[in-house]
């Protein structure tokens, strides 16, 4: 979202391009510094900031962030594999399969 910040001219429009957008997730704080406001000042309703949490807890439920230590496979995962070569080639042939003209 700092890159939207460069193309609008609040901070709140950006903030709010960025969640109609799909951006859920804002991996600085531009959110957090911003987010209150334009719900404030009425550039983005409130409707579509639950939309984005409820999407961004649903994730997480559904990839075991929430479970109990040590039941969930992708939070047992060694940084070993993270990254491997094998996982590489796979996301490689995903990214060819997903390309679309």
């Amino acid at each position: 979202s700092s890159f939207m910040l460069e193309l609008r001219k609040t901070p709140e429009l950006a903030v709010r391009d960025c969640l109609l957008g799909g951006t859920d997730i804002d991996s600085g704080s531009t959110y957090a510094r911003h987010l209150a406001a334009a719900v404030s000042q009425g550039a983005i309703g409130r409707t579509a900031v639950q939309q984005a949490l409820y999407r961004t807890y649903k994730s997480r439920f559904e990839s075991g962030l929430f479970d109990p230590p040590g039941s969930s496979p992708f939070l047992n995962a060694s940084t070993a594999s993270v990254g491997c070569e094998a996982h590489q080639a796979a996301s490689l042939h995903a990214a060819r399969q997903a390309i679309v003209l």
